[in-house]
């Protein structure tokens, strides 16, 4: 099967209507997160980038993961802000998302042998990988609960050693897991970037703005990293 992974958006809604010819060749689409959120024309295709993710959480199509800057609009508990947080933006947010529609997002997926999140797992962390913990954790943050999962790293300024996987910083805490190649996004840069684990497999941090996306065979293995 062919992927298609399409890293943060943050309110391009025009960007991700360019990349619908490419979501029509393959079998599978992972978004990433961080669906809200832009110091550009913040809110202008706030309500319309969300719905078009809605619109999408039926189909078999599509797995879409929650990011840091879905987070603080997803739950409710102000030990989940960011920075773009916005008030206006969360009650637009929760109007398009109910609780039922976050319970079919995903914190992480697998992809052939690539675990893909939002910002990723290292070896601190990696015990959140498992699914009975993602969904305590989903469940207990939509009743208002603070879980570790979600929680932001000192390099991003938090409070726990390393970020979770909405959270964790490419460049700081970012270190691979032998033997668990990832993609991710969450830690802006001008290009994609690359990380060896021990055996030379590699993981990716793909978040340039959506100019670059990552097409997965997962049969090869083999990642295609391509501008658009």
């Amino acid at each position: 099967m062919k992927h298609l992974i399409i890293p943060d958006v943050h309110e391009r809604y025009l960007r991700l209507l360019d990349l619908e010819p490419k979501i029509q060749e393959v079998d599978r689409v992972v978004l990433l997160g961080d669906f809200g959120d832009t110091f550009d024309n913040p809110g202008r295709w706030l309500y319309k980038t969300y719905s078009w993710v809605k619109e999408r959480l039926d189909d078999p199509k599509f797995t879409i993961l929650i990011g840091n800057h879905d987070v603080h609009y997803y739950f409710d508990n102000r030990a989940y802000l960011c920075s773009g947080f916005k008030w206006d933006s969360k009650k637009i947010v929760q109007e398009i998302m109910k609780d039922v529609d976050v319970h079919k997002m995903h914190i992480y997926t697998v992809v052939g042998n690539y675990t893909i999140s939002h910002a990723g797992f290292n070896i601190n962390t990696i015990q959140y990988k498992r699914p009975e913990i993602e969904r305590e954790a989903i469940e207990s943050s939509l009743l208002g609960k603070y879980d570790p999962i979600f929680g932001a790293g000192r390099a991003r300024g938090g409070d726990l050693p390393f970020g979770g996987p909405t959270w964790l910083d490419w460049r700081d805490e970012f270190e691979p897991v032998n033997g668990m190649p990832q993609i991710v996004g969450h830690t802006k840069g001008l290009r994609v970037r690359t990380k060896e684990d021990e055996h030379g497999l590699t993981s990716y941090c793909i978040d340039t703005d959506l100019h670059h996306v990552a097409w997965v065979d997962d049969e090869t293995n083999k990642v295609t990293i391509e501008e658009v």
